[in-house]
């Protein structure tokens, strides 16, 4: 494996780790949306 190759999976690893923070984020917001619609 060269450099390039591992920048590059280095690159996509920390697009995909962004990606499920992104997620996480949109859960929480979307749990206390809910919770507040239901009180």
């Amino acid at each position: 494996m060269n450099r390039k190759e591992m920048m590059m999976i280095a690159l996509l690893a920390g697009m995909a780790d962004k990606a499920l923070e992104l997620a996480k984020e949109e859960l929480r917001a979307r749990e206390i949306k809910h919770i507040t619609r239901t009180d």
